[in-house]
């Protein structure tokens, strides 16, 4: 017997959203059209719509910092119940470079059913051999 999922689910989770940080231009992770278009193709790929307006940026700030607006705009999107199902990066330190800030970002789009995807795992991160549950 399966589980017979509410149309919004369906609409979700073919849906996504991406968030790219730069703290410059040309960093040795690659600028955020890079990382957006690194993003595009994932989604691409899998069949999943993205529109324009759940693209967020930061740009020209730094990974330590805990202020980054687009950041805030994709939380409070996900929390409103916008209709995506996935939220890409490029890595997780686009997130934050601080561990518990990152564990904590990590959770706020996963309360409200939206799924954090990275498209690298970089194994020497701490943020992989620290991460918990939510």
């Amino acid at each position: 017997m399966s589980k017979e999922m509410p149309c919004e689910n369906n609409a979700r989770a073919n849906r996504c959203a991406i968030y790219a940080r730069s703290a410059t231009a040309h960093q040795a992770d690659g600028s955020f059209d890079e990382q957006i278009a690194r993003c595009r193709e994932f989604a691409a790929r899998r069949g999943w719509e993205l529109l324009n307006e759940d693209i967020y940026v930061d740009s020209g700030i730094s990974g330590l910092s805990r202020e980054h607006p687009a950041l805030n705009e994709l939380i409070a999107a996900a929390s409103s119940f916008r209709p995506f199902g996935y939220v890409l990066v490029v890595s997780v330190d686009r997130l934050s470079r601080s561990l518990p800030h990152y564990l904590e970002l990590r959770c706020k789009p996963q309360a409200f059913g939206v799924r954090l995807l990275s498209l690298e795992v970089r194994r020497t991160s701490s943020h992989d051999e620290h991460s918990s549950e939510c």
